[in-house]
């Protein structure tokens, strides 16, 4: 036989013993001859064909270089299949394991597919750099402690279907549902989360039927525009349910109330804090309580209406339906108009009224059941004649007087026209007393203590000659002398320059002249004034002549006179002070007061001063007040 790696034999040839076959049936001949003259071939049980069987069958170990190819490949036992961990093994089509499956390192393939009931000891760290998909005919994928999607923020886990976590779920990044998907809470489905990107653009946040509940220490709603559908109630313990936060800056309406998507009304506060309730067109802005309209403000005729606001129209800017009460002062700047046949009623149970009644055309005045009393110092009485003077109507001397039929009628003294009546000599038996409305102003007393004394509200001048010829002394100001040394001035109070006043009284004017030179009478720097220092007779108990006053008066005169020539002011008219009207205070004192008069040149840069001066003060003192109130009387 030739030498060479596989041979057909023929085994009829079997007459030497190179030509014949040995080792068992069925085995396969391979040479056993030590060179090429020797080509003796054997056999072995280890590596037989069966042809009955169409069986190859090796028994050891079979390696080989190059590929199988068969349509069915069977072994039975263990079967190894490569001896490095870089090896790899290529299967097409599917692999069926019947029995365990188990691995070394890590399984990879593009799906698996079973119940999963038999996997069992999968840790976190053999799932870990797992790729694509498990598929599960029950629907389920169970396993237990923690379990990873992902393992970088870029990945994204998709959910195809429905997830569902019983006890919680647990992301660390962000968790993205897809536009028009929903994030559902409830077995039921009884609340969502939706982006609404096929209808209104807009994030979806619906609860339940019956409600949505927000809950924490602060909500905060951040968008321009928050449209809530619905009743709102706000409950809580804080002193504030709800707060609008405004700026200055802010050009805007707090609250807007729109009609048809029209603003109709709002309440706002502006830059300077004031609050405004505004209603946008012509409609009324009403209050109610207990159920009942109290007040309306008439949009149309800008116009209020309070009380029983039964009507939608003003009479007026303020219309009052029922009762007005004012319990401080009422003051008007304007006329107060009262319709026909309504009463003016005065006192608390309407003891008098004044009405203009329209049956009889008249003004009616009634006075309480005791009567009415008309006090002032000239009462008028206006008729188509005019003012009704005494003289003019009756005579001279004429009045108004009552008739035995309680009339008011034009009456005539007895005895003439004239204001006196009586010609020649007059003598008054008894005392006489004068009176100025309800003031009495002169008095002859002929009762046995009086002796026929006369008294009334005399008018008495103290005269003040003085030298003030600097400017720095004038502006801080001196004291006049009132009597004790009447040709000085001093810095300080003492009994040279005040007075104590017998009466009570008060300064009616001060008239000067000062001969200091126009440049120091210069009225660009100031005007001068006289100040009234008062300190009654209680206040100068046991205290000094300075301690006790006060200042009770000021005047500033209309200018400086100039040089050599008079001036003066009336400081109860305010005839010749500053614009006519710079006189402030009470100008009067009382029985037993300590009185001192202060003259300061109004002039800051010391310039002005008044030289030798003459000045006469003019005082009224009532001598009908001679008795001294206080201690030590």
């Amino acid at each position: 036989m030739a030498n060479f790696g596989w041979a057909y034999i023929n085994c009829s040839d079997t007459g030497s013993a190179s030509g014949r076959a040995n080792g068992p049936s069925g085995s396969i001949q391979y040479m056993t001859g030590s060179d090429n003259t020797d080509t003796s071939t054997s056999g072995s049980a280890n590596f037989t064909y069966s042809s009955a069987d169409n069986l190859l069958q090796l028994t050891g170990t079979f390696s080989i270089t190059g590929s199988i190819s068969a349509s069915q490949l069977t072994a039975s036992g263990d079967t190894i299949f490569g001896d490095t961990a870089d090896d790899t093994h290529q299967f097409t089509g599917s692999v069926y394991v019947n029995g365990p499956l188990s691995a070394s390192t890590n399984i990879s393939a593009s799906a698996f597919y079973g119940d999963g009931s038999a996997l069992s000891n999968i840790t976190a760290s053999i799932l870990s750099g797992a790729m694509g998909q498990f598929n599960t005919t029950s629907g389920l994928l169970i396993t237990s402690g923690n379990v990873y999607l992902g393992d970088g923020a870029s990945d994204i886990t998709t959910v195809a279907s429905q997830l569902t976590a019983s006890h919680g779920a647990l992301f660390s990044e962000r968790v993205m549902i897809v536009d028009d998907k929903s994030l559902v809470f409830g077995n039921q489905g009884d609340s969502i989360i939706r982006y609404d990107e096929a209808g209104s653009d807009a994030l979806v946040v619906s609860g339940s039927s019956t409600g949505l509940w927000l809950g924490g220490g602060s909500v905060i709603i951040d968008s321009a525009v928050t449209q809530i559908t619905g009743a709102i109630e706000l409950t809580g313990s804080g002193q504030s349910l709800l707060t609008l936060h405004a700026r200055d800056a802010d050009a805007l309406k707090e609250i807007v109330f729109l009609k048809d998507g029209a603003t109709a009304a709002a309440i706002q506060i502006n830059s300077s804090e004031h609050l405004f309730i505004e209603n946008e067109n012509t409609k009324d802005i009403i209050l109610r309580t207990n159920n009942q309209n109290a007040l309306r403000v008439i949009g149309s005729q800008r116009k209020v209406i309070v009380g029983a606001v039964s009507k939608t129209s003003a009479n007026a800017e303020l219309d009052v339906e029922g009762n007005a009460i004012v319990s401080g002062t009422l003051t008007t700047t304007d006329d107060i108009n009262l319709l026909n046949d309504k009463k003016l009623n005065l006192g608390d149970s309407a003891d008098a009224l004044i009405e203009y009644d329209s049956g009889i055309g008249r003004l009616v005045i009634s006075g309480s059941a005791i009567g009415m009393e008309l006090v002032g110092g000239n009462i008028g009485v206006d008729y188509p004649g005019g003012t009704v003077v005494s003289g003019t109507a009756g005579g001279a001397g004429s009045f108004l007087a009552l008739n035995s039929s309680h009339q008011v009628v034009v009456a005539t003294p007895a005895g003439g026209g004239s204001a006196f009546p009586y010609t020649g000599d007059a003598q008054i038996t008894g005392g006489l007393a004068v009176t100025s409305g309800s003031t009495q102003v002169f008095e002859i007393d002929s009762s046995d203590s009086g002796l026929g004394a006369v008294r009334g509200r005399m008018v008495q001048h103290i005269r003040s000659g003085f030298t003030l010829s600097s400017g720095s002394p004038a502006n801080t100001g001196r004291w006049i002398s009132l009597g004790g040394s009447p040709a000085t001035v001093a810095s300080g109070l003492s009994n040279s320059n005040v007075m104590i006043t017998p009466f009570s009284g008060r300064l009616i004017s001060v008239t000067y002249h000062f001969p200091a030179g126009a440049s120091k009478q210069d009225p660009s720097k100031g005007q001068p004034q006289w100040e009234l220092w008062v300190g009654d007779v209680n206040a100068l108990k046991g205290q000094s002549l300075s301690s006790a006053v006060s200042i009770v008066a000021q005047a500033t005169a209309s200018s400086w006179p100039g040089e050599l020539i008079v001036g003066g002011f009336n400081v109860q008219s305010g005839q010749g002070t500053l614009g006519g009207t710079n006189t402030t205070g009470s100008w009067s004192f009382g029985t037993g007061s300590v009185v001192a008069l202060k003259f300061k040149s109004g002039d800051a840069s010391n310039n002005n001063y008044p030289g030798q001066s003459v000045m006469t003060t003019v005082w009224e003192f009532d001598q009908l007040d001679p008795y001294i109130s206080g201690s030590g009387n």
